[in-house]
């Protein structure tokens, strides 16, 4: 499961360094429209990256086969932005 995670994690990593060298290229060459939306991308990459970081994390603690056994119940209330989320 953690293998699972890792790979989500280095996706998401290689996903921002896409679209960091996107807006590097808007920049470069003055194109504002494609700057403006890229911003939305680089936010919602903020976002994807942590519930990535968040995923590897919680995958590492569960160490044990309650834990694993429990992982999906704690990931589900992470997604819904309920209480206990560390």
């Amino acid at each position: 499961m953690t293998e699972v995670a890792k790979w989500a994690y280095d996706l998401e990593r290689a996903n921002t360094a896409g679209i960091h060298a996107a807006y590097e290229t808007a920049l470069a060459e003055k194109d504002y429209p494609a700057q403006v939306l890229l911003h939305w991308f680089i936010s919602e990459q903020v976002e994807e990256e942590a519930w990535s970081d968040k995923l590897l994390v919680k995958t590492r603690e569960a160490t044990c086969a309650g834990a694993l056994l429990n992982l999906d119940r704690h990931l589900s209330k992470i997604l819904k932005g309920g209480a206990g989320e560390s």
